[in-house]
This record gives C-alpha cells, structure tokens and sequence, in this order.
C-alpha cells in the first residue's frame, strides 16, 4: 500500500512538472513579438537558447533586440558599464508579486557612454537576470524589459550630443513568460 503511495505522488509530480515545462513553452512561444513602437523604436526580449525550463538553480539569461524602424532618424541610449545596468525590468513573480532588483549588483565591463541605433538598425544584448533578481519561486514569471532613449535630432536640438533623460522616451518589449520548474 505505502508502495502504490509512493508511486502515485511521484506520478502527480511528474505531471505538475510536465504541466509547467509544457505551459513554459506555449507561453513563450509568441515571445517573437515584437513591443509596441515608441516614436519609431521597438525592443524584443527572448530567452537564450530558447529553453523550455529553467531549474531555480539556474541562470535566466535574455536577449534584449532593440529595433530603429525608421529611416531618417537615429537614436541613443546611454550605456552604463554592462547590459544588466543599462536597461531596466518589470519583473512580476509566480505569486503577482514584483520581484525587486539586487541592489549589491555592481558592472563591470563595457565602459559608459552613449550607444547609437542608426536608421532600420537592430542591436542585441544578452543579459544574465539572476544578477539582478532572484528566481526562487517555481511557476511562470512575466519580463519586460525597458530602456530609455533619445532622438540624435533631439538632441542636437538642445545643442549637445550628450544623453539628456529629461528629454527622453522609454521603449517597452514583449512580455516574456519564463517557467521555473524543481529540478533534481
């Protein structure tokens, strides 16, 4: 009897494992949605390696493609030592609750300064979240990624080629859905 027990709560977690592996790779499958357009600029969050399940263990690593639609036009962000510095997060757990960032993540890397999107450019990032933000809980958590920008007109308008965040827009992605599932 103990025996069946035993077997039966190993099916039952098996298939409430397979059941988040499986709702994971439904919901990311629309994660090729790009975000709405902000004065003619988009952004795209994928997960690397197109994983199906991630262990609570393991690093969450994206892609963050940010997209110049236009063709008259180039725009800037400023970068601040790495991409996990540069770009912002809206990170809502498993539970509906937002998940704060790690406030002891120091960069280290690339160097500050303004980066460039020329007229129909994309640029990519590759970004480690679990630098940032710890994944602890099991279920499907909800990324957006943010980052803020300015027109090269904008500012040559206000007479320097320095990044103003006054003067600048903020550009959402898609909501990416990631499933973390106990791994053994």
């Amino acid at each position: 009897m103990e025996q069946c027990f035993n077997s039966m709560n190993a099916q039952k977690n098996f298939v409430i494992i397979l059941a988040l592996i499986v709702q994971g790779t439904c919901l990311n499958a629309v994660a090729d949605e790009w975000g709405n357009a902000t004065n003619g600029v988009q952004a795209l969050l994928v997960l690397r390696d197109d994983k199906s399940r991630i262990g609570t263990n393991d690093s969450i690593v994206v892609s963050l493609k940010v997209k110049n639609t236009l063709t008259n036009e180039t725009f800037c962000f400023y970068f601040w030592g790495s991409p996990e510095a540069s770009f912002s997060y809206s990170i809502i757990s498993p539970s509906g609750i937002p998940v704060p960032r790690n406030e002891s993540f120091v960069p280290v890397g690339f160097g500050t300064g303004p980066r460039w999107i020329a007229s129909n450019q994309t640029t990519e990032y590759e970004i480690n979240l679990s630098k940032l933000y710890k994944f602890n809980e099991i279920g499907t958590y909800k990324i957006i990624g943010k980052i803020k920008m300015e027109s090269k007109s904008t500012m040559l308008a206000h007479g320097e080629q320095t990044f103003d965040e006054s003067k600048a827009f903020e550009v959402i992605s898609n909501p990416l859905s990631v499933t973390t599932v106990a791994i053994k």
